[in-house]
Parts: C-alpha cells; structure tokens; sequence
C-alpha cells in the first residue's frame, strides 16, 4: 500500500512521506533508489565504529576469537588481505555469541551470549540514526545463506532465491550485479529494510550453477532442513575449497574406462606377415591406402608400416567408429599404443587369436597422464586450455565445424538417456520427475549454456532449447 502524504516515509528517516520521497512523478523504482541512498547514508562508516567498540567492550582479543570460531578453528590469526574479510567481519558483529564454553574470553562477562551488534544498539540508544538501528536490527534476524541469481540487471541489482529455504529478494546492489549472471550461487547475508534489500557481505567469489546441484542435495537432507549457522559455514568452506582447488579431472576413454597410456612391445617373424594378419584391424582404411604410407626393402616386401586399430561403435553412441590404438611395424618389432590397461589386454587376447602371425610378448610401458588445472575466474564454470595457432587454424575449416557440431548435437540428443553420477547415476529423463531432480537437471543445462560460449565450436542456442523441451523443463 502507497503510504499517505503524513505518514512516516517507508525509507526509514524518520520524516513525513511528504517531506521525504514523496514525488509525484517518482516511479516504484525510483522511490526505490532514494530509499537505498538513505540507508546507504545512514550505515556508511558504522563499520569501524562497530570495531571500535568490540576491542573496548568484549576485548582486544576478540576480533582473533572471533576469526578462530568462524574458520571452524582452521585458522588461528586473522590478518589484513584476507578474502573472506567482508563476509567474516559481517558474522562477527551480527551472529558471533561468545560463550565460556567455547573457551571464549572477554572483557565484559554481562555481554556472554550478546551478539556485538545486539550489545552496540543497547549501549548506544538514543544516540543512533534511527535508520541505522532499523539496519543492524534486520542484520541481527537476517540468516546467511546460498543464493541463485535468478534475472539480474547490471548496475542496479538483482533477484535471488535462497537455495535452501526458497526465500525470494529484489536486491539492490550496483557493484556485484555488474560482474553476476543469472545461475550464479553467491554465499552471504541479503538484509530486508524499508521495502527493499541490500547485500550486507558477500563471498568474495560466485559460484557456478552446477555447484546447486550439491545445495539440492543438501537440502534433502532431513537433519540439514533447517541448517544451524554452524552448518552453513562447513557448507560454504567446503564448496569454496573445491572451488579454489578443484580435483584433478577424471579421464576416460570412449568405452567408460580410465585413461592410463601404455605402449606394448612384441617381437614379430617378419614386417611382411605381421602386416597381412593385422591389416584388417584398420576398419574404413583399404589395404592399398595402408600400403601407400608404408615401406618396402628392394623386393617389395613390407619393412615398415602403420596400421590403426579401429572398431565400429554403438548407433546412438556420438562417434560412429572408435580408434582404440596404433600399431606400428617396424622389421622384426610390433609397437602398440592404446589408452588404457583395458585395451592392452583386449590387443594382447586378440594376438593370440590372430592365425599366422607369430608375436613374442617382450614388454609394457606405463606413461603418466599430464593432467593439469585450467585456471578459472569467479563464478566461470569450466575452464578450457587455450588452443595452439594449429588448433584455430583446423577450427576455422568448414568440414572440421561441420563435424564438431554434428557430434555436439549428438551428443545432447542423448544427453537425457545418460545415467549421470550428479543425478545419483538417474538419467536427466528420470531425474525431472520430481521437483529436485528438475532443479538439478536445469543446473546442469544452465552450466552447458554457460560452458557452450568458451567451447572450440560454440553450439546452437537451439540446442539448449530443444533439450529443455526433450525434458519439460
């Protein structure tokens, strides 16, 4: 309801409608905009009073306690620079309760239990911004948590959704909503005063939409239902050392099994003959295109010569045929690459069916896999390695994007058959039965949106709609 012209004006000054924000022009927003000025105004500076006033009322020590109990004893000394700074300093005014308990000293025994902010509007009543005090007084009930930015307009702010209790807020913010996007999780406390919210600290990073997927699942949780802020915290903590150290990625090949390099090493009777027995692996490859990359001594026999093990695939699955080694031939040696244990000993199984050709098993070499972390910015999902100037180049042929997009659309085509281990190893089909899974299996698409513009061949918008439509999302 649009307070009266003699009503005390909604932005908190304490003043008559009329002589506040009243304009007769003034759109919601705009009377929106004056209220975040005045509360701005009124709580700039308060900070380093509220600082001041701890190391007098609870002791020099406490900032030093505060920081102990709010990095679950992982960090024993706060110092200047630290990165959770804002989101520390934002707990320790408006939840920290120093109990003896909890081995905690202060100066003041009556101000046990007291939240610093609580113990700062008694002591100073009276003298405060009235506005100021309505602040810290909606500081002390608001919770922190975990929100989804759900629609956002740069430089003015943005709307969120609390992952785990579903509360909703049009929050006012003009630094962070010029750097945020929709699907971004950030963790902090968003306070409600005078019709609008305002972020009073936030994670120094967002994070991307698949990180919701484990919130989900942490909200089904029955003793986490109603989580303590003891219970946020490990959460965030959690999520953010993931974040900041993201495990090495798992590779596997096509065939689901891991990757671990090996090159096999037999001594064959003659190039000649291990080439007739073995020509045939080359599926899609003719004999006459194998010969023409081989070598010959002066009779015309085979000295030399490469042969790819290939295997026709599944019809649903992306690649219509699989390359599963190298064999390399080369006088009385046979050398063969794959990628992985599984596939060593399937070659190995296969020689010893292979009629005339006699190979001597002489050894296996293991190779390390050269995994290493791309470098990732707040809130930027995936991270892709940069490509080489011959990458760009091969990218930029008509037939290699053809294929590339061609094998992406399979690939989605499929996508909700899959059983994915971030959906409890349910297909995305399975999971949008219930209202988590739908909610996991958005997340998922949302980071692919995300992902898709950093991609060597971005795919097509279409792809993403098509898919929420596969799904009934």
């Amino acid at each position: 309801m649009k307070p009266g012209r003699n009503d005390a004006c909604p932005c908190g000054s304490g003043k008559k409608y009329k002589y506040c924000c009243l304009s007769e022009s003034a759109t919601v927003a705009e009377l929106g905009e004056q209220t975040w000025r005045r509360v701005r105004a009124a709580i700039d500076g308060y900070a380093g009073d509220m600082l001041h006033f701890i190391a007098k009322a609870y002791g020099v020590d406490a900032i030093q306690q505060g920081w102990f109990e709010f990095t679950m004893g992982k960090s024993e000394e706060f110092v200047q620079g630290e990165p959770n700074a804002e989101l520390f300093f934002a707990w320790l005014f408006h939840v920290w309760s120093p109990q003896k308990l909890k081995g905690n000293t202060i100066s003041d025994a009556s101000l046990y239990g007291v939240p610093p902010s609580r113990a700062y509007l008694d002591r100073k009543a009276g003298r405060l911004d009235p506005l100021l005090q309505r602040y810290l007084e909606a500081c002390l009930a608001a919770p922190f948590g975990f929100h989804e930015i759900c629609e956002c307009e740069p430089g003015v702010g943005f709307t969120t959704r609390d992952v785990l209790s579903g509360a909703e807020h049009d929050v006012r913010e003009r630094s962070g909503s010029a750097t945020l996007a929709p699907g971004d999780i950030i963790f902090g406390q968003i306070v409600a005063i005078s019709g609008i919210a305002m972020i009073d600290a936030l994670a120094p990073y967002s994070f991307p939409p698949s990180y919701k997927i484990h919130l989900i699942q942490v909200r089904a949780r029955p003793e986490l239902e109603h989580p303590s802020d003891l219970a946020l915290r490990a959460i965030y903590f959690s999520l953010a050392d993931a974040y900041r150290n993201p495990p090495l990625p798992k590779l596997h090949n096509t065939d689901g099994e891991p990757i671990e390099p090996r090159t096999l090493y037999f001594e064959i009777d003659s190039a000649q003959g291990a080439f007739d027995a073995l020509s045939s692996l080359a599926l899609g490859s003719t004999r006459e295109e194998l010969l023409a990359e081989a070598k010959f001594n002066a009779k015309g026999a085979v000295i030399e010569a490469q042969i790819p093990w290939i295997r026709h695939n599944h019809p649903k699955h992306d690649l219509e045929a699989v390359v599963l080694g190298q064999l390399y031939i080369a006088d009385s040696k046979l050398k063969v690459e794959v990628n992985s244990a599984a596939r060593a000993s399937a070659f190995r199984r296969l020689l010893e069916k292979t009629s005339g050709l006699k190979a001597r098993y002489l050894r296996m070499r293991k190779h390390p896999v050269d995994v290493t972390r791309a470098a990732r910015l707040p809130g930027a999902g995936a991270g892709f390695t940069p490509r080489s100037a011959e990458q760009e180049e091969l990218l930029e042929q008509p037939e290699v994007r053809a294929k590339l997009e061609q094998l992406q659309r399979r690939h989605y085509e499929n996508w909700p058959e899959v059983a994915l281990p971030a959906l409890n190893n349910r297909t995305p089909l399975e999971a949008v039965r219930n209202a988590d899974g739908r909610e996991m299996v958005e997340a998922l698409i949302a980071q692919f949106e995300r992902d898709s513009s950093r991609m060597p061949v971005p795919p097509d918008s279409t792809v993403f709609t098509n898919l929420r439509r596969r799904l009934g999302l």
